[in-house]
């Protein structure tokens, strides 16, 4: 007598069952088009005063070294005293925003890769403009608590069409709340190790660099690659809580363990989904340019990260070693 194990679906069949949860129930899409249309025709965020003294240091290093490290940090600090960072500033990261992308041109014999384009700052919109390194950081906490409330009723709408409940409107709103609960908790825990580690470690290593450039250049080596697999480890988390509805303990733990049995496919999953949206990126990039092709990229940027964000969590549900509403895991 065989036993027939399940089946995983593939990477490309996860893709499309998540488009077609969202084909279903396209109001999913309301959230993210309204938050992108405040982002780009709403109050903006400048970060000039700021960077003027950072910017004429790179200015300096580049006229005295000729170095090309030093100018090409001149023009990446330039575009920033010119761009509008509001969507820069989001630690939440929950909803899905329109990135647009450009290819530049190959440089020093290298392949021309696609980066993102930050929005300019533009007069006729209200700026607002950061003085100091404290009115920077209230900005940044204020725009970040905006974001809140919306992150969790949207990846509580996510979770449900994923999987395709029909609850009532008490019950709906019991779960959201939970749900809120369990993401204000998991956003505190990367807030508190984002300040009591990653800051502090940042700031030794930076050190370094002044003193001993290479030792200082393979710190910070070290500390972008543990804090990426840290990424990669406990991405799954927001999805844990709304989709298998733990606690934020349980979602860090399930997410990690998760990640760990079923590596390759979360790396094949991250890389298609990469791929998919830096490739529609360029095509935003494209259309940001005029009033309709504005709108075209809003809708459409909504739609490919509804449709991401939805593949996220079918490839959670279906992985997890957790019982979730809607799978026939005991």
């Amino acid at each position: 007598m065989s036993i027939v194990k399940p089946q995983t679906t593939s990477l490309i069949d996860t893709l499309t069952q998540g488009f077609s949860t969202i084909n279903r129930r396209l109001w999913v899409l309301i959230i993210p088009i309204l938050l992108n249309v405040y982002f780009w025709y709403g109050p903006q965020v400048s970060l000039a005063p700021l960077t003027e003294g950072v910017l004429n240091f790179f200015e300096q290093q580049a006229e005295a070294t000729g170095q090309t490290a030093a100018a090409q940090a001149y023009d990446s600090m330039r575009v920033m005293q010119q761009a509008d960072l509001i969507q820069q500033f989001d630690m939440v990261g929950l909803v899905p925003r329109l990135s647009a992308y450009a290819v530049s041109g190959a440089q020093d014999g290298g392949l021309p890769l696609p980066g993102e384009v930050w929005a300019p700052l533009q007069p006729q919109r209200v700026v607002w403009t950061a003085t100091n390194g404290s009115l920077a950081a209230l900005l940044f906490l204020l725009i970040t608590f905006m974001r809140i409330p919306l992150g969790v009723l949207f990846m509580s709408m996510l979770a449900g069409a994923v999987l395709a409940e029909r609850e009532s409107l008490r019950a709906w709103a019991v779960r959201t709340g939970l749900t809120g609960a369990s993401l204000l908790g998991y956003l505190a825990i990367l807030l508190a190790a984002i300040l009591v580690l990653l800051v502090p470690l940042a700031f030794v290593a930076a050190l370094f660099t002044l003193v001993v450039p290479l030792l200082g250049s393979l710190a910070l080596l070290v500390l972008f690659t543990a804090v990426f697999w840290v990424r990669i480890y406990i991405g799954f988390t927001p999805e844990a809580i709304a989709v298998g509805r733990l606690d934020t303990i349980k979602a860090l733990r399930t997410s990690y363990q998760m990640v760990r049995q079923h590596f390759w496919a979360t790396i094949g999953l991250l890389a298609l989904s990469f791929v998919i949206s830096v490739g529609m990126g360029v095509l935003w990039g494209l259309l940001v340019g005029n009033t309709i092709g504005l709108i075209l990229a809003v809708v459409g940027s909504a739609y490919i990260g509804c449709g991401l964000g939805a593949a996220r969590m079918i490839f959670f549900r279906e992985r997890a070693t957790i019982h979730i509403p809607g799978t026939s895991k005991s």
